[in-house]
């Protein structure tokens, strides 16, 4: 879950979770439909300034509350595994799982057993879900 921060900027950071500004402002346009460079993106997370019709296309993009997004208040709402991957080139989006599973399975420990076998089970539907659209080309 998203934490509470005090900046603009630090609230961008966590929901972009260290993914690459191109490849976000791609998968921003693919959604929203809205262009944001990779250079307005590196500048938000310096804490530079951004523009009310890009906030809404970056929280659209996320999940999250606009509010929440641009001044911290109210419910960020975090986006699901799931919208994230769906967001991801079709490339990308095995890749993360793998990385988002292997990390899970480290920190088993560290979560209640309950709460990684949820996790688990949720990457295991988003992969049959992605094998299902694989084997059903032109269809969602």
């Amino acid at each position: 879950m998203v934490e509470k921060t005090q900046t603009f900027a630090e609230r961008f950071e966590q929901l972009r979770a260290g993914m690459a500004y191109q490849a976000l402002a791609e998968a921003i346009f693919r959604k929203t439909g809205k262009k944001i460079s990779a250079q307005a993106l590196n500048k938000w997370s310096k804490g530079g300034g951004v523009g009310l019709e890009n906030v809404t296309a970056a929280a659209e993009f996320f999940g999250v509350d606009e509010a929440w997004l641009m001044y911290g208040t109210g419910d960020p709402a975090a986006p699901s595994l799931q919208q994230v991957v769906d967001a991801l080139p079709a490339d990308d989006s095995q890749q993360v799982l793998d990385f988002v599973e292997y990390k899970i399975a480290k920190a088993e420990g560290l979560i209640a057993s309950d709460s990684a076998g949820d996790y688990m089970k949720m990457i295991a539907k988003i992969r049959e879900d992605m094998k299902r659209r694989l084997d059903k080309p032109g269809k969602p």
